[in-house]
Parts: C-alpha cells; structure tokens; sequence
C-alpha cells in the first residue's frame, strides 16, 4: 500500500511533536519521582547509620567501664572486701560523675556479697547512693550510704529486712553461664523509672574460681532524645526496636514503657504492637519480617517497604545493627509528600504549559509543512507530464527552502537533458548501421531503425506490424529464439538464417533484451540485428583450412607420440638407476651413522663390564666364605643373577657396537634356525611357524649365542607386531651375492647364507624405517622394550661381515634379510663347559688399570690358591715380569691400558720370555684390538665380568695344557 508524502509528512511531524511533549514530560516526572525517593532512601538509610553511631557510642563507655572495674579488680588494685570498700566506692563515684548517663555500677559475689552505687534523688538532688551486703559469720548485714552531689555523706541506715540477693538476678546468673561479657535487653530500672540496659562480665581468680560479676546499668533514655531531635523531612521519624519486638527509643519517651501487675512503680517495655503511635505500627507490619527459630525478629540487610496509612502513602527503611550485643532494629518512615508534594502540585502546571506549546509547535509544523509540500506537488504534475512524453509544460515550483529549490532547479536541468537525449537519440536511431528493432512476444513488429531499408528494399514503415517469422528461413527458429531469451533474460550474438523477398540467403547477429512490466510479466522484445553474410563466408572458407591443417597436425602427432613414447621409456629406466643410488646412498649414510652410536654404545658396555666385574668379584668372594644355608647366600645368589642381567644387557650394547664375538667357530646354522624357531613357538602358541629351510646349508663362522640372540629379537618383533596372532615363515637358503648386491650393503662379494624371517603383522610405518637399527629408540611402551634388540642384531650381523635389512610396509607385515659369509670348512662337535671350581698354587701376574678390578681380582685368584701380584700401568707390569718371569706361571693382562697398550705390553712381555702365557681379560668383547693380540701368541681370552667359577676353569685349562 502507498501513501501521500503529505500525509505522511502531516502525520510525522504531528506524531513527532505530541509524542515528544508526552515522552519528555512523563520520563520527566518519573525520573524525578525515582531520583527523590532515591534520595529519600538514602536519607533513611544515614538517619539510620547515624544512629547506629550514636548508639554505638553511648553504650561502648560501660563496656569499657566493665571491663577496666575487673581488670581493677583482678589486679587487686580496688577491692570489694571491707578494707577496700572505700576506694571501691570512690572509683564508682567517679565512673558515675563522668558518665551521666551510667545509673549504677555494682558488685556482685558467690557468696551473696553486694556492692552498689548508683544515682539516688532522695535526700539530695544530683545525689548517689551506695547499698552494701555483707555477710560475716553467717550474719547478712544491709547498708545504705547517701551521699550529694559532692560526695559528702548525708545519711547513712541499714535494713535488715531487704530481701535482695545478686545471685538470683538475670545479669548475674547469664554473665555466670556464658564466662563473657553479657548485655541484657532493655527494661525500666526500678529505681530511676527510666529504659535502660545492663552491661557485666565475671571475674575469676587463677585457679579458675569465680571472684566476682561486675555490672554497669546504663540509661538509654537519651537515645529517645536524640532519635527526637532528627529531622527526617517535615513530618518524618525514627524509633528502635528489640528484636524480641519491644520499642527501646521513641521520640516521645512517655510511650515506651507501660505498667505491669499491680505494683504502683513496676514497668516494662511497650511492645510495638502496643506502641500508641498509628504511623510506627503501620511501619512496621509494612516489612517483611524474618524471625529465628525462637521466634525474635532478624534482618540479613536493609529493607525498604511503603504503607498507606488515613489516606497518605509513606516510605519506611528498617535496618539492624552489625553488632550482636545489641540485637536492635532502627526503623525510619517518611510521608511520600515531603519530597513528592511539591512535584506533584507542578505536575498540572506542566502539562498545561506542555500543552499550550504543542499547540504553538503544531500551527509552526503545519506551516512548514505547507512550503515544503507545495513545490513537491508541482514537482509530481510535471513527472506526470513527462511520464506522457510532455516535457514543454511547466508548474509552479518555487520554494523558500534551499535543498527544495536546488532539487527543483536539478528536475528541470533533468527535463532539459532529456530533450536533449530524445534528440541525440532520434539521430542515433535514423542513422545506425545496425537494425534496431522492438516487436512483441509473438514477433509482431513494433518498431524498427531506418537501416532495414538496405536488407529488404522497403520503407522501414512499412514494415510495422509485420510478423518477423517471414523473415526466417526456418519459421521454428524463433520459438528457439524466445526459449533461450525467456530462460537467460537476454541472447548475445544468437546467429540467425534469413531469407528476403528475392529468395536470397542472408546471416544475422541478435543480441536482444526481454523487457518485463511491473508485474513481471514479459512485454516486448527489445533488440538488434547486425548482418554477417560475408563474415559468414568467410568463416565457412576458414573452416575448410582448418580442417585441412588438422589432419596435417594429426599426422605430425602421430610421429611425435612414438617418439615420446621412445624417450619415457629412456627416462624411466634412468629413475630406477637414480633411485636405486639414492637407497643405495641412504643406506650408506644409515651404516655410517649406526656406526658412530656404536662406538659410544661401546664404550658405556666396556665402562659397565668393568663395574659389573667389580661387583661380582666381591660377591663371589662372599659366597666363597658363605654357608650356603646361611640367610644372606640367597641374597648374593640374587645379586649375582642381577649381574648376569646386566651382562647380557653389555653384551647387546658390545654386540650393536660391534664390538667383536665371543666364541667364534664354525657353525651349522641350519641347525641353529630350526632350534630357535620350535624353542619360540613352545613358548608362543598364537603363532604359527612355518619353516622353509634348505638341508644343505654352508657352515658360517660364527658365535653361536650371538646368532640366537639375533634370530630370537627378529622373533620377538614379529610377535609383537602380531598382537591377534599370526604366521612367521621362516626361509634359509644358499647365495652367491654379485658386486652390484653386496655394494649397497658395504660387505664382499662372494657366497652367503641368507635368512628370511618374515611375519604376517601390522608392518612398520614409513616415518620411523630409517631408525629401526638405532640403539633405545622403540615403539613400545614405557617397560616392554629397551630399544636395543634390532640394534644389537645390527651390530652383531654386520660384525661377522655380514649384512641385514628389512622390508616392511604396513598392513601387509615385515620381512627381515640376514646374509652371513659361508665358510669351507666343516663344523666340529662342541665340547661340555664344567662349572666346578678348579684351584691351583702357580704364581700369576694381574695387569688392570682400574682399581676395583685389582682390589678383587687379587682375592679371587688367592681364594683358588694363586700366588697374585698386580700391576696398574704397563711400565710396572714390564718390570715385575723382568724380576720374577721365572715364577710367573700366567699373566692376565687387560686389553685398554693408558700410555702403554695392551699390545704393547704383550711385546715387551714377549721379548722378556717368549714362552710368556698371556691370558687377554676386558669389557670389550673379542674383536679389533683384542683379536689382533691374541693372533700373536695369547692363550686366550675372557670376558668381563666373570664368575669365580667361569675364571677357575679358564686358568686351568691354560696352565693344564
């Protein structure tokens, strides 16, 4: 739906000016309403506060009062016994003459005793008067003591027939059972018939007995005084209450306290319920109360409430102080009309004034209102003219508005540019090369440029009304035309065959436009034709060139093809060469690198070995001395297995390090592979193992221990690469490796034994291949693997000049390739290794540079029966040897000497007596040094660490042969 932009702008400005008159005066009135009873709260709340001090203030003296009277006391400087009752007496004097509003201050003790003192009218004004009990010898004596203002005693008397005890007063018997400084709730004191409260505390002497109770009576009728003396507005007040409801300070004091039974000066405390004021009372049930469980009244924060009490609404705040000594609750209440009266009365006067301006406001609105929408309807009149091609009429226009009449002079400058562009137009459209055409949905023409005359011979008016479906040669052309037109809005260069009254062939060009009116529905066609007949032919001519210079191409294709055919193959087969270098100098860097963790892996074992012979030559010399019944021979037994723990640990490090092989001899490996294959699957029934092992295997020089060592980590990996189960095919076989083989690997050419253990497992990821044969590095979990079992294999295979590698990819499992030298020679029976321990009496010389090797090697020889001496260093050892190598049966000399080296002493030994019998001992295993050594005349070698046992047969069987 439209409107009229003068109702519009009618309204709005109406709307504009009324509704904002409303909205400020009402938000006005509001906020100013809010903002005073804002502020009347606040008034509340610090008539409140400052009430609380006052309070505060009034009743902390006799606190104090109290607690200064037991310190007094407790320290015996006053005293209520006889003696001291005079200095008792003038200390309350002066407590009470200082504190104006203290009414009494008194002792009482556990044997009924009574020392008072308190302000008395009776003989004198401004007077005191002081009560005194004594009991002596089970006689209890009463006297009084007047005194004026002065203290000068008036009168003195005694009664024996007063009858009041201060053990059976509330003060005494609530300061008694709390052991505390007690206050009590307010009440009207007998003697001064004013409100009042009491403050005490006990006293108690060092062994824990009470000595006394201390009382203050303080008179709190002041607080009334000064709760009447606030201003709270004009008509406003505040009170205290108890929370046990009863009303502790009201501005008219004479209403707080009310009589009781029928003693004619007995009094308590008026309830609020009974309070003689309309407005309190009312003030009070406004609040929403919370009461404890014995039913006394609390407040967790400041209420805030109103009331409407003959007609008049009021404010009203109730707080409670902070301090639980007293429980009490200020309550404030103000009539709303002395902060609201005033507003209120303005609150007519401003809607009249409210008024007459928006009336003022609209007669102003409504003329500008008029010289703004009078030249905009001249301005409609003329649209409407030029919307009926009209553009010579002319309406009144004028304004006294800058922006209006800028837009009026802007329209006409419009109207003038649109004479123009019709002119420029008409020009463009009688002189275009192209057909400009309009016709509609049907394809009757509407209208059409004069340069059709040149395509059909006819005047362009003619041609008016005419169907467009004459012109084509094939009349479905045009449905195409308007499908593609209807779906797309628009064609661009739609090629079209035309025939003219003469039969002749003529090509065209279309790009045209569907025009739609308001309601989307399509109106007409918009467009124009540009022909193209010799473009045309010319394109057919280039088309038959073309087709010409493609079967050339084709041809010419076919030559290039099998010559790029010949060239892909060349480059294919220098890719494989390329990448086989590659792998070939991967693996290369892979050995190098292994080798030099090698070599430190070495060291730390040949380290470890020596600390492990350390330890196990003391235990072995302890068993040796040890009942092996006794307690302690199982807890070296235990030790002794550690060490053989770790050694085998040193040995997988020595074996990564290729560090040399223990027992190096010829070995059927066939029979090696069969035995530690069924000895795995006995112990793994998940896996299946299948054996494919040929009978006539070349013997291969190797140690026996280390060849399982390998065969049995290849196995473990394979299990656990297989945690469901799963097969392990085990292939050993003969081979004779050529140049281009053995090459990538760094090992001679020349006959093998190779086995394959391959697994049916998860397979090892791509990622981490080049770091299987690392030492420590494992994918196992922390406790299930030290990362050494592939690395030892490692060691140990390519120190027997051997070779192993792997291929693996996962999902589809791991096979491992192990190639080993074939030996000529034949295998030869093992021989049975005795553990019993052999002695013997020959003199030997010990040469070890480390201390701890000395310090029990030399026991452990002596323990068999040998006569030891030891050398730390080479040139010692040469000199011994000079002096006794007639007694010198055997020398075992470490392999790693500093300055003088193992060989170096093995010569120098040789040279003193060449039928010198040298025993090598070391942490390294044999190889390198220690085998160049024992090829020029050693008898043998040992392995460190060793047993006593292990060293007593080696001996004998050198010194034996």
């Amino acid at each position: 739906m439209r409107i009229s932009i003068r109702w519009a702008m009618l309204l709005g400005c109406l709307g504009l000016i009324w509704g904002m008159q409303i909205l400020i005066t009402s938000s006005t009135y509001i906020s100013s309403q809010r903002m005073l009873t804002g502020h009347a709260r606040d008034v509340m709340q610090n008539i409140a506060d400052l009430t609380m001090i006052q309070s505060k203030n009034h009743l902390q003296l006799a606190q104090g009062a109290a607690l200064l009277t037991k310190r007094l006391l407790a320290s015996e400087v006053v005293g209520s016994d006889n003696q001291q009752h005079d200095v008792l007496e003038r200390y309350f004097l002066n407590q009470l003459s200082l504190y104006a509003h203290f009414a009494g201050i008194y002792i009482g003790m556990p044997n009924g005793d009574f020392f008072y003192v308190n302000r008395g009218d009776a003989h004198t004004p401004g007077g005191f008067r002081t009560k005194v009990i004594d009991h002596l010898n089970g006689d209890k004596k009463i006297r009084f003591i007047w005194r004026n203002s002065d203290g000068n005693i008036v009168k003195t008397s005694e009664d024996p027939s007063d009858t009041y005890d201060p053990r059976q007063r509330p003060w005494y018997q609530k300061a008694l059972a709390e052991r505390a400084i007690i206050w009590t709730d307010p009440y009207i004191f007998f003697s001064s018939q004013k409100p009042g409260i009491t403050v005490a505390g006990p006293i108690f002497k060092a062994n824990g007995q009470l000595q006394s109770i201390v009382g203050v009576d303080i008179e709190i009728d002041d607080l009334s005084t000064f709760i009447g003396r606030l201003r709270i507005g004009k008509h406003g007040r505040a009170f205290m209450l108890n929370n046990n409801g009863d009303v502790v300070a009201f501005p008219d004091i004479s209403k707080i306290k009310q009589g009781q039974g029928t003693a004619a000066n007995s009094f308590r405390m008026v309830k609020i319920d009974e309070l003689d004021d309309d407005l309190s009372r009312a003030a009070f049930h406004a609040i929403q109360w919370q009461r404890t469980e014995t039913g006394l009244l609390t407040l967790d924060h400041s209420q805030f409430a109103k009331f409407t009490c003959n007609g008049e609404v009021y404010n009203t705040m109730f707080t409670q102080f902070a301090d639980s000594h007293w429980p009490w609750m200020i309550g404030v209440y103000i009539p709303e009309n002395d902060y609201l009266g005033v507003l209120k009365e303005n609150r007519s006067l401003n809607i009249w004034i409210t008024l007459v301006l928006s009336v003022i406001a609209t007669l102003i609105g409504l003329q500008l209102f008029r010289s703004i929408t009078r030249p905009l309807m001249g301005l409609e009149k003329e649209a409407l003219a030029i919307k009926q091609h009209d553009l010579t009429t002319s309406f009144n226009t004028g304004s006294i508005f800058k922006e209006i009449d800028e837009t009026v002079a802007a329209f006409s400058q419009m109207k003038v540019s649109l004479q123009s562009s019709e002119k420029k137009y008409r020009r463009i459209f009688e002189n275009i090369q192209d057909i400009y055409f309009e016709c509609s949905i049907e394809g009757e023409i509407l209208e059409i440029s004069p340069s059709v005359e040149e395509l059909i011979q006819r005047d362009p008016r003619q041609i008016i009304g005419i169907n467009l479906k004459q012109f084509y040669k094939n009349p479905d052309d045009h449905q195409r035309f308007l499908s593609k037109i209807f779906a797309d809005g628009s064609v661009r260069d739609w090629e079209v065959t035309l025939v003219n009254e003469d039969g002749e062939i003529d090509y065209g060009s279309v790009s045209a436009t569907l025009k739609r009116d308001a309601a989307g529905d399509a109106e007409k066609i918009i467009g124009s034709l540009r022909i193209i007949t010799d473009r045309k032919k010319a394109d057919l001519k280039l088309r038959r060139y073309q087709d010409q210079l493609e079967d050339l191409v084709k041809e010419r294709t076919r030559d290039l093809q099998k010559s790029n055919e010949q060239l892909r193959t060349e480059i294919e087969i220098r890719k494989e060469k390329e990448e086989a270098l590659k792998r070939s100098q991967e693996r290369l860097h892979q050995i190098q690198r292994l080798e030099g963790i090698g070599t430190l892996a070495g060291g730390v074992a040949h380290d470890f070995n020596n600390l492990l012979m350390g330890i196990q030559g003391n235990i072995s010399l302890m068993m040796l001395k040890t009942d092996p019944l006794a307690y302690n021979y199982n807890k070296l037994k235990t030790i002794e297995s550690c060490i053989i723990s770790g050694t085998k640990l040193t040995q997988q490090l020595l074996g990564f390090a290729r560090g040399g092989k223990y027992m190096a001899k010829l070995l059927d490996l066939n029979r090696t592979v069969i035995d530690t294959a069924r000895m795995f699957g006995r112990t793994r029934k998940e896996i299946q193992i299948q054996e494919d092992i040929a009978r006539d295997l070349w013997a291969v020089v190797a140690d026996k221990n280390q060849m399982e060592q390998v065969l049995l980590n290849i196995y473990i990996n394979a299990w656990q690469a297989m945690p469901s189960g799963g097969t392990i095919l085990i292939d050993a076989k003969n081979m004779v490796l050529d140049t281009s083989f053995s090459k990538a690997f760094d090992i001679r050419p020349g006959r093998y034994v190779c086995v394959s253990i391959s697994d049916t497992g998860i397979g090892i990821d791509p990622s981490i291949q080049t770091r299987v044969f690392e030492p420590f590095f494992t994918t196992k979990e922390m406790g299930r693997g030290t990362g050494l079992g592939l690395a030892s294999s490692y060691g140990i295979i390519k120190n027997h000049g051997g070779a192993i590698d792997f291929v693996s990819r996962p999902g589809n499992g791991t096979t491992f390739y192990i190639y080993l030298p074939a030996s000529e020679a034949d295998v030869e029976p093992e021989s049975a290794i005795s553990d019993i321990i052999s002695r013997g009496s020959e003199t030997l010389l010990l040469i070890d540079d480390e201390e701890v090797i000395l310090q029990v090697g030399q026991p452990m020889l002596e323990s068999l029966g040998y006569k030891v001496m030891t050398a730390m260093d080479g040139k010692t050892a040469v000199e011994i040897f000079r002096q006794f190598s007639g007694e010198i049966a055997l020398v075992i000399l470490d392999v790693i000497m500093p300055g003088m080296s193992g060989g170096e002493i093995f010569d120098a030994l040789n040279a003193i007596n060449p039928r010198v019998q040298v025993l090598l001992a070391s942490g390294y295993s044999l190889s390198g040094q220690a085998e160049e050594i024992l090829s020029r005349g050693c008898v043998g070698f040992i392995q460190k660490p060793f047993s006593l046992e292990q060293l007593s047969v080696r001996l004998r069987d050198i010194l034996d042969k």
